[in-house]
């Protein structure tokens, strides 16, 4: 498999940014669509999956990997793609939704 990531600077950050691979890319977005469609409960099983996956990776490789997705999340939010949400409406939402698994 290959994989092409672009690395740029932007400020004082070294970002690390995913370009390649078309068929890969197809896969993963059919799969976030076809995710998106699952029961809550389910959604969340296959989170639970998806995160006993990451324990294969090595603390260092894990730690590299949340960095450069916290400065990703970081440039969306300043370039204005994404908006930020307060704390208080993030639990609220997780609470309720926790609530109607079951």
């Amino acid at each position: 498999m290959i994989v092409l990531f672009r690395i740029f600077r932007e400020s004082d950050y070294w970002i690390e940014e995913y370009v390649g691979n078309d068929t890969m890319m197809t896969t993963l977005d059919e799969c976030k669509q076809k995710s998106g469609q699952l029961p809550l409960s389910e959604r969340a099983l296959l989170i639970e999956h998806l995160v006993t996956t990451l324990d294969d990776l090595n603390e260092k490789e894990c730690e590299r990997l949340w960095v450069a997705e916290a400065e990703r999340r970081y440039l969306e939010y300043r370039h204005g793609n994404i908006t930020a949400r307060s704390a208080d409406d993030v639990f609220r939402d997780a609470r309720t939704g926790l609530g109607s698994i079951g």
